[in-house]
């Protein structure tokens, strides 16, 4: 949480100093204590050090739980296949059997996910993604679904879980 406080401060800053560049007499604003590359760098190295079990409900989607593990690779994480692990990471889906309409196959749905301290069962955070996917082939809209999934955690579970941290508590939908 405080790693990502202090890059996103330090960026904020690097957009000051630009405009403190152009006021400076001497064109070059006040030097930065601290490089916006560097602090990216130790967030990395912090949360590569978190060890993240995945978990997913079995499910209309087959390999749920190998896209959650992806995705928290993909995010940084240090993937725990362990028994001790930081914290545990599980999802789940919601979806409709595909539904035939003016000539597609729709389905809809939610993606769950849950970051759980298992020493204490706390829910550090949660959130919901919709899901929506259609396709003029029924047996093609259930691959869709199946990468909006992946896209969804590959992409956008960094700011999840890092935004769990720096809410201090379990976040919203």
């Amino acid at each position: 949480a405080a790693g990502q406080r202090a890059l996103s401060a330090q960026i904020e800053r690097d957009a000051f100093q630009q405009t403190l560049k152009v006021v400076d007499v001497s064109g070059v604003g006040v030097p930065p204590q601290w490089n916006a590359a560097t602090l990216r760098v130790d967030l990395d190295t912090l949360l590569h050090r978190m060890r993240i079990a995945a978990a997913a409900d079995p499910g209309p989607v087959a390999g749920l739980q190998d896209d959650v593990s992806g995705g928290l690779s993909a995010a940084g994480f240090l993937v725990d296949t362990g028994k001790d692990p930081d914290y545990v990471l599980r999802a789940s889906l919601d979806v409709t059997d595909p539904e035939p309409l003016q000539g597609w196959y729709w389905m809809r749905g939610t993606l769950h996910v849950q970051l759980v301290n298992p020493a204490t069962g706390q829910v550090r955070g949660s959130r919901e993604w919709p899901l929506k996917v259609s396709s003029p082939q029924a047996s093609v809209v259930r691959q869709r679904l199946e990468s909006q999934i992946r896209d969804l955690l590959q992409h956008r579970l960094r700011e999840t879980l890092i935004g769990f941290a720096t809410a201090g508590g379990p976040a919203g939908r």
